[in-house]
């Protein structure tokens, strides 16, 4: 059982490898496309999807969602984008600014619950966990309404990121409420991120953090 163990998880490691391999090609695929059509609103999305969300490289994403501003004003997609960016290095006034201009929260479904999201994200990194938790337990709610759960799994999986290092920590009932999500989600990269935050959980585990949850 111990070798079906290890081989499982040497499986996962090789499929995960790839899928970041394949992200990669994904992102300067979308990168190639945005200076193909530098003011097409999908391509910019998709960059700063895949900048952001896969691969953390914020400035890049940073970067890319102003541009989308510029030609897309008032976008809350990419109002969105900015906040979590801005929140995600340490800048959490001016992802709550950011937040604060959006004006057109309903112009799709998942807006409302993102907003939601990115507050929580800000009330964790002010180190207020009570509010953090409040605005994700809202976002979750909020995107459970939705047929496809993608923006559950995503509140779910940056939640849980949160509360990965807190004594107090619900990461792991979260991990398994995401990898519930995940089986209703579209997207290509949500075992990804499903995977990561599970990592990040064992690798605290590891330091004496808690129980391990089961991959």
């Amino acid at each position: 059982q111990c070798a079906s163990s290890r081989q499982d998880v040497t499986g996962r490691g090789l499929a995960e490898a790839q899928l970041f391999e394949s992200g990669n090609r994904a992102l300067d695929s979308s990168l190639q496309w945005l200076a193909d059509q530098p003011f097409s609103d999908d391509a910019a999305r998709y960059a700063t999807y895949l900048a952001s969300t896969i691969f953390e490289k914020f400035p890049l994403s940073e970067k890319i969602a102003s541009f989308g501003l510029v030609t897309h004003p008032g976008d809350p997609g990419f109002q969105i984008t900015l906040a979590f960016c801005y929140a995600s290095t340490g800048r959490r006034h001016e992802a709550l600014d950011q937040l604060s201009k959006i004006r057109n929260s309903g112009a799709e479904d998942w807006v409302e619950a993102a907003i939601e999201a990115n507050h929580g994200l800000v009330g964790f990194r002010n180190g207020d966990v009570a509010v953090g938790r409040r605005h994700y337990e809202a976002a979750v709610a909020i995107a459970d309404r939705l047929e496809d759960k993608r923006t559950k799994l995503a509140a779910l999986v940056y939640w849980a990121n949160e509360e990965v290092a807190l004594s107090d920590s619900n990461a792991v009932r979260l991990l398994a409420e995401a990898q519930a999500a995940a089986k209703l989600a579209s997207g290509f990269f949500n075992s990804f991120l499903v995977n990561r935050v599970a990592e990040r959980i064992s690798s605290r585990v590891g330091r004496g953090k808690g129980r391990a949850p089961e991959l």
